[in-house]
Order: structure tokens, then sequence, then C-alpha cells
């Protein structure tokens, strides 16, 4: 997903090596041949991913785009510095995934007393939550989101662990 660059490994390389170390001198020539189709593909892919992480950064901001890596990251305090951060700034946009940061953050730990006394002020500053439950739905969705992540990575779903 969005953090694909931050966390990602070398695709390309683990194919070509898989070629090389392959039977014949013909199949390592066809696997050369198709690890630059493969290296050409994976370029691509790479810089769409890297767009979409900075369109994504752009969108969010920096302070909460980079709570939103220490939160996947387990790291609690710094993201919701970050989200401190991000709810100072003058862009509405950013002041808000502040906000949702500070939500899903607490979510995360655990700390639903924490999480549900923003949804109120998450209702009012954010136009596509409706009400409180639907706050605590997306909020939801969006911690499922992290944990799919950490698992697409390699990291504990659960930071308690």
């Amino acid at each position: 997903m969005m953090t694909a660059l931050i966390f990602g490994g070398d695709v390309v390389d683990a194919g070509a090596r898989g070629a090389v170390y392959g039977g014949t001198t013909g199949a390592v020539a066809g696997g050369m041949a198709g690890s630059k189709a493969d290296k050409a593909a994976a370029e691509q892919e790479q810089a769409r991913k890297a767009q979409e992480i900075e369109t994504f950064r752009q969108e969010i901001g920096a302070d909460a785009f980079n709570g939103v890596v220490a939160l996947v990251e387990c790291k609690h305090e710094i993201a919701l510095a970050n989200a401190q951060q991000a709810m100072q700034s003058r862009n509405s946009d950013h002041s808000l995934a502040g906000l949702w940061l500070e939500i899903l953050t607490e979510a995360d730990r655990n700390n639903d007393a924490r999480s549900q006394a923003l949804f109120p002020e998450l209702v009012s500053r954010d136009r596509e939550v409706s009400s409180v439950s639907n706050a605590d739905s997306r909020t939801q969705d969006a911690l499922q989101e992290v944990r799919n992540i950490r698992t697409e990575y390699d990291l504990p779903v659960d930071c308690a662990a």
C-alpha cells in the first residue's frame, strides 16, 4: 500500500537470482530476458507507489505522514507527538489528519476511552463522518488497514506482542 517504498524489498533482485540459479543455459538466457521485462515492470510499479506516497504525504502533511509511519512501527509516543504537531497546522486537511492520527494511535494502544472521547470533534470536523457510531466504524476499518500493513511487512500486528 502507501508504505511500500518505506518498508519494501527488492523483488527484481530476487527474481533475477532465481533465473540465474535455474537449469540450462537457455533457461538462464530466457530468465535474463524476462528479468529485464520484470525489472522494467518493477521500476514502473515502484514509481507508481512513490507517486502515491508523495500524494498521500501532501494530502495529510509531513507531520501526520511521519506519525502514520510511527504508528505502523508501534511507536505510539512518536505518533502522538506528530499528531499534535499536525493538529497545529493552518491547513485544515493536515490538522484533520492529526486528529485522525491521534484517534487511531489511542485506539491502537487500547485506550478506547480517549479515542472515543475525540469522536464528537471528528464528527464536527470531518464531512465524511456522519455520527459517533460512524466514527467508531471508520476507526476500526482504519486500524484493520494498519494491521494489514504490519502483516505485509512482517511487523507485529499487535504492538503489545
